[in-house]
């Protein structure tokens, strides 16, 4: 399978092509012997927003491909629920709502205090130990609590067990000097692999999850939920764009789809993107899937 329109000679590649190159395969093409269809790549799926209109008609007749996929320009919009109508001769995609229905959200809610009340009561040994861990590890309290957006105009305050010293910014900063790229990583993920801020027992915790026990309190208050978007700071809300709108449907999670998938490999706009991903496709089995993947990562500390 190809994207775009690769050169006849590697029928296998997967990697868009320019316009450019796209017209030099066409004509290649068109100049090359009369060829058993065999002998073509299989399928090439033809991206709406980077194609131009002719080059795609042109495709469909040059003979290169056996079959062309077209994503269309609302790709974005588009979620497993969605499916093709035929309205009037033309083809059409039906869109399901990003918001849940009354039922779904009523099922999620009532999963959430079950689920979590009985999480609370099984794990109040462990948190009552990483307590005094954190305590003896440093000074400071062993709460941190930040203010993080909730939806629309909705801010609430995240619980964490404090994994940093009370003097991180410094820190922070005093690393950024001496470190330049770990400035270039913080800006492009938003994390650290070695970042100076963290305790001794806030390391473990954090390769392991552990520190957003907490938000358990969070998702009893009907803050948070236990499988959601990432619960965005706020001086991070300039930089979501327009899926501001789609992420506002739902409360922030514990966990996540992109937590699941990569974590610190993601890119902060990937995030973005996997958070809209799970929006459009909210499903309690979604949810199990996912609460499921996040005990397997915290017991292999996958994508630490």
């Amino acid at each position: 399978m190809c994207a775009l329109a690769p050169p006849v000679n590697a029928p296998n590649s997967a990697t868009p092509i320019a316009p450019a190159a796209w017209r030099a395969a066409l004509s290649t093409a068109e100049a090359m012997p009369e060829r058993s269809c065999d002998t073509l790549a299989s399928t090439a799926v033809v991206i709406e927003r980077l194609a131009e209109r002719s080059l795609i008609l042109q495709l469909y007749t040059a003979g290169i491909f056996k079959h062309i996929l077209l994503v269309p320009d609302c790709h974005d919009l588009i979620s497993l629920r969605s499916s093709i109508r035929r309205v009037g001769g033309t083809l059409s995609i039906r869109v399901a709502s990003d918001r849940p229905s009354r039922l779904a959200a009523f099922g999620k809610r009532a999963f959430d205090l079950g689920a979590g009340g009985l999480a609370l009561v099984l794990l109040s040994p462990l948190l009552v130990t990483l307590a005094v861990a954190v305590r003896l590890d440093g000074e400071g309290p062993v709460i941190f609590s930040q203010p993080r957006w909730g939806g629309g105009d909705g801010t609430f305050r995240a619980l964490k067990f404090r994994t940093m010293h009370t003097d991180g910014e410094r820190r922070l900063r005093r690393h950024f000097l001496h470190n330049p790229a770990a400035e270039r990583e913080y800006e492009r993920y938003r994390k650290l692999d070695n970042d100076p801020r963290v305790t001794r027992v806030g390391r473990i915790m954090r390769a392991t999850s552990l520190d957003e026990l907490p938000q358990l309190v969070n998702v009893m208050r009907g803050e948070m939920s236990l499988v959601g978007p990432r619960p965005y700071t706020l001086d991070e809300l300039s930089r979501l764009g327009p899926a501001r709108q789609i992420l506002s449907v739902a409360l922030p999670g514990i966990t996540g789809f992109w937590q699941v998938s990569g974590r610190n490999q993601r890119t902060f706009r990937e995030r973005i993107e996997m958070d809209c991903y799970y929006v459009r496709n909210l499903s309690i089995w979604l949810d199990l899937w996912i609460l499921y993947r996040t005990v397997i990562g915290v017991i292999t500390r996958e994508g630490k």
